[in-house]
């Protein structure tokens, strides 16, 4: 979503976006590196994008994530996705203001894997190329389809593997009345699948002592009229047996369709030293309460595999977690040291090897169970 909304604070601003990269006065490359592969490609993307004559601004999480590679390697300005309205400061003369400009709504369609698309002016990603047509084309489908609604930004977790929070910052939720006046509005335009988005959409309220669960009722209460279905997206497990309730009352109903909520480990201790504070068995019974509520649910989850210390049977304790829940997707991912966060400084740590067997004996397992997946190396 913060993709779209710098495309649009460079339009609003009377900005062209230009179709080739040596027409542009300045290059933004907003970027997610929120794990290892990805890291490795926005640098790669910086190494190409700095042979042009435009000015390249590097945007989005990479600064916080990665910052002494990043310092290392680009000189120029970045801007972390914290503080993405020091746009102003770069560009001072722009009457349109970065905190003037709205929320996007409608976005290219995002997976399991890639939670967020990466634009830039020239508009770029760091896996595909957009130019002002393709905006066009991916804007006109979307608008058949779902529509997303942020509801907040950071985090209040401190999962020990995660370099992603520094990047976002602490908690800020919108005010429910700022969230139904923007859910008011898509409905009337027409739209009735919505994805709920924010970096820790179960901690929504925190901060201006409200709660997620009111959140969704009172949004319900308003489109009572209309047959809509919600998504939700990325949602921390201890949020999920905390709202229990109230997630089964709309997944019943059929209102929620899809689930998203990253266990990342079926064993215990490995929970407990990645800071997740969840317990396995009560999570388990969880999501088969949601399955036995409505089968239809599409329920995904992703794992981490190789955490410093996880012993063979931890490891297959996680697997087995799989097997028993039967999630409509799950996404491994082999553990790697995100910059100085609690887990790059543990003991123990894995070999490269040991990871990379686990990740292929994983996808071997879940093939074996009919379980759709896909292992990230």
């Amino acid at each position: 979503m913060d993709s779209v909304r710098i495309q649009n604070y460079f339009r609003l601003n009377r900005c062209k976006i230009v179709s080739n990269f040596k027409d542009a006065d300045y290059i933004l490359f907003v970027t997610c590196a929120f794990r290892e592969g990805k890291a490795k490609e926005c640098f790669a993307q910086i190494d190409e994008l700095s042979k042009y004559s435009g000015d390249l601004i590097v945007v989005g999480c990479l600064p916080d994530i990665d910052p002494l590679e990043l310092t290392e390697r680009f000189h120029g300005p970045f801007i972390s996705t914290k503080n993405l309205d020091r746009l102003d400061h770069l560009f001072p003369d722009f009457k349109i203001k970065f905190n003037q400009v709205s929320d996007a709504h409608i976005l290219p369609k995002t997976n399991i894997s890639e939670p967020q698309e990466k634009i830039s002016l020239k508009l770029i990603s760091n896996r595909f190329h957009l130019t002002r047509n393709a905006i066009g084309a991916f804007l006109k489908r979307e608008k058949q389809g779902e529509a997303h609604l942020r509801v907040s930004w950071g985090c209040v977790e401190n999962c020990a593997y995660c370099g992603v929070r520094k990047a976002v910052g602490p908690l800020k939720s919108k005010s429910i009345m700022e969230c139904l006046e923007e859910y008011k509005l898509l409905l009337q335009k027409g739209y009735r699948d919505f994805l709920f988005v924010a970096d820790n959409l179960g901690a929504y309220g925190l901060d201006i002592k409200t709660d997620f669960s009111q959140l969704l009722k009172q949004l319900s209460a308003i489109d009572r009229y209309f047959r809509v279905r919600w998504q939700i997206w990325e949602i921390h497990p201890r949020w999920v047996i905390k709202y229990e309730q109230t997630l089964i009352e709309y997944i019943k109903a059929e209102k929620i369709t899809m689930l998203l909520s990253a266990v990342q480990s079926g064993n215990d201790r490995i929970l407990k030293v990645m800071n997740r504070h969840h317990n396995a068995e009560t999570i388990k019974e969880v999501y088969l309460k949601i399955k036995e509520e409505n089968p239809s649910i599409v329920l995904k989850t992703q794992v981490i595999v190789g955490f410093p210390g996880e012993t063979d049977e931890e490891f297959k304790e996680t697997l087995e977690f799989l097997r028993q829940v039967r999630f409509s997707l799950v996404a491994v991912y082999g553990y790697y040291d995100s910059f100085d966060t609690i887990a790059s400084h543990l003991p123990s740590k894995l070999s490269s090897e040991t990871i990379q067997e686990r990740l292929r004996y994983a996808g071997e397992f879940l093939n074996r169970e009919r379980i759709s997946n896909f292992v990230i190396q």
